[in-house]
């Protein structure tokens, strides 16, 4: 077929490599000179195809019972751990109160320094309307009407139960870590983990 004579193809048409006949692109074999056109796909791909995914399949089942090996053994406690040795004791500062408000009002770097992150064990009174679900407000014990600066308590989990019990006005020793000394205002000790030794 000469170059005249080739008509223009449509898009989803292609010309024979064998004659150059005009032919649908999906086509297989040639309808005029019988060529194949497109290969079959052979049986070996299929053999490979099929190789690839059972050992893709293996592989991911390997994973899968490593990372379960894992998480089972770090869940349980199983594993290598450094010994820790007994426990190190809390030490406890029999504090007073007033005290250490009155230095954090001379040398807050001083009360700071002397106070924050450590355990303290001191009595107070529960000041008016400063008692709530989990925490509640102490003022030096023999305050004035007027005094406001004080330590706020949060209690433990285990200390919840006691605050039905407490009333303004009662006083009470306290044990817990300062968490912070704010003096925005008037001097509080945020005291932590506070736990309720004894109360009148």
């Amino acid at each position: 077929m000469s170059q005249e004579e080739r008509r223009l193809l449509g898009a989803d048409e292609e010309y024979c490599t064998s004659c150059g006949e005009a032919i649908k692109k999906a086509a297989e074999v040639c309808p005029k000179c019988g060529v194949r056109l497109k290969d079959l796909p052979s049986t070996e791909g299929k053999k490979r195809s099929k190789l690839k995914i059972g050992c893709l399949s293996i592989i991911g089942i390997i994973v899968a019972i490593a990372i379960i090996g894992v998480v089972a053994s770090s869940s349980s406690g199983g594993g290598d751990t450094v010994p820790t040795g007994p426990p190190t004791p809390v030490v406890v500062i029999d504090a007073n109160l007033r005290d250490m408000l009155e230095l954090v009002e001379s040398n807050e770097v001083a009360a700071k320094a002397e106070y924050k992150g450590k355990w303290v064990e001191f009595s107070g009174v529960i000041s008016e309307g400063a008692i709530e679900e989990d925490k509640f407000d102490l003022i030096p014990t023999n305050s004035d009407t007027f005094q406001m600066s004080g330590a706020e308590c949060k209690l433990t989990f285990e200390e919840l139960g006691k605050v039905i019990g407490l009333r303004a006005g009662q006083t009470v020793t306290v044990k817990g870590q300062v968490k912070d000394i704010s003096t925005f205002m008037i001097t509080t000790f945020e005291i932590d983990k506070c736990q309720i030794l004894s109360g009148n």
